[in-house]
């Protein structure tokens, strides 16, 4: 198989579990459809608070007021999310663009981008995303989560249990 045959067997797919997730998302995740009830413009919810993002080499600040949750990315995961945070473009599309495309193409709208916790010394993060009344709630990576945010114009909020307990003074 080819390499242009591989990737496009990955959209297909990815395209494939996406449209399935949407579908039956508010069967499986009951808790997902009050998410319908929520447009961008509202407030993100009890125990969720918006923060900034800055870089400073792959040191990621998620400051909120006088408190900044930290941690480090890897290099490529820097470099997409520095990007995103310029509103600039690399010479070839990253991952981040391409599904900033793929959302846009479909109509698929963000609805609210959070890292909700942080289990086993790792933060974890979410994606609601919306196509007409249909809803689906994606686990992720927060670096992919902070670097769509940036890209999409998105405000990213964190848990304020973890701002709370994770975050450091910064002013």
């Amino acid at each position: 198989m080819s390499i242009n045959a591989s990737y496009i067997t990955v959209i297909v797919l990815i395209l494939a579990a996406f449209g399935a997730g949407i579908y039956f998302a508010p069967f499986l995740n009951p808790e997902i459809v009050s998410a319908l009830e929520q447009t961008e413009e509202q407030q993100p919810g009890a125990g969720l608070v918006p923060v900034n993002v800055s870089i400073d080499r792959t040191s990621v600040f998620l400051i909120h007021t006088c408190r900044a949750v930290t941690f480090d990315v890897t290099e490529d995961q820097a470099f997409s999310i520095s990007h995103g945070i310029e509103n600039s473009v690399a010479a070839r599309p990253l991952t981040h663009d391409i599904f900033r495309d793929v959302l846009d193409n479909f109509a698929v709208k963000i609805v609210q981008i959070k890292i909700d916790r942080f289990e086993d010394d790792v933060y974890k993060a979410k994606m609601v995303l919306k196509q007409g009344d249909k809803i689906l709630e994606i686990d992720m990576r927060p670096s992919d989560a902070i670097a769509l945010a940036t890209r999409m114009g998105k405000t990213l909020y964190v848990d304020e249990s973890v701002m709370n307990t994770r975050s450091i003074k910064v002013c």
